[in-house]
């Protein structure tokens, strides 16, 4: 059968088109370990001066957002090419959601998901880098968390919300902090769609190639089938 030119440039269009729709259903067929496997891949390769970044006179400078451009770069190294988007300090609600109030005015320090869409948005992640970060603060970004993994028509729909606590120990913080906070914590972890990953003290390999990546142990992922009450 003859095509002609048109013919021939309209087949190679239609292939490109169903090619990059095979691709866009092959990423979103992903599941969710796949995308927590990416974070953990991002935030295990943060060099430790991006945690404490060194300064004059031996002073040591917790710059949280400092911290989170480097993990934005380790993201955008594993998600490059991919059909999905990282993007930081995004105001999504504000586009999707002309109804909300407050969350309107909630901005996610971090976030992997398709633009154009509440329908693919996958990880929504905030970050506490400050040594010396309050029970409130901890409870301000899990309720924002919370709202950013609402399912449902009218909602950001994120699949997975993660509080990030770095420069600190999480569990000795939460048995220090008062009752009130500690129990608001734990109820905001109820929803497993929640979870509080923490690093305290990054520790890299003493050998690991050429590339610097730190010890899984030193990272502890925090739901709430392990929190102590």
């Amino acid at each position: 059968m003859y095509l002609g030119v048109s013919g021939i440039l309209e087949r190679h269009d239609n292939d490109k088109t169903n090619e990059l729709r095979n691709q866009t259903n092959k990423h979103e067929r992903k599941p969710k370990k796949y995308h927590l496997d990416n974070f953990k891949t991002a935030l295990l390769s943060v060099a430790p001066e991006y945690f404490g970044i060194p300064a004059i006179k031996g002073q040591i400078h917790l710059n949280e957002r400092a911290f989170a451009f480097e993990l934005y770069h380790q993201l955008r190294l594993i998600y490059t090419g991919h059909n999905w988007y990282v993007n930081g300090e995004l105001r999504k609600g504000l586009t999707f959601l002309p109804n909300y109030q407050l969350e309107n005015t909630l901005v996610p320090d971090l976030v992997v998901h398709h633009h154009e869409t509440t329908d693919n948005d996958i990880i929504a992640i905030e970050i506490k880098s400050d040594l010396d970060v309050t029970g409130p603060e901890l409870i301000e970004d899990l309720e924002k968390l919370e709202i950013y993994t609402r399912p449902g028509d009218g909602h950001l729909n994120y699949h997975m919300g993660i509080l990030l606590v770095t420069n600190c120990d999480f569990r000795n913080k939460l048995l220090k902090m008062r009752v009130k906070n500690r129990n608001r914590i734990i109820e905001l972890l109820n929803f497993n769609r929640i979870a509080i990953w923490n690093i305290n003290i990054p520790i890299p390999y003493d050998n690991h190639g050429d590339r610097m990546r730190l010890r899984e142990d030193c990272l502890e992922i925090i739901r709430i089938h392990n929190i102590e009450r």
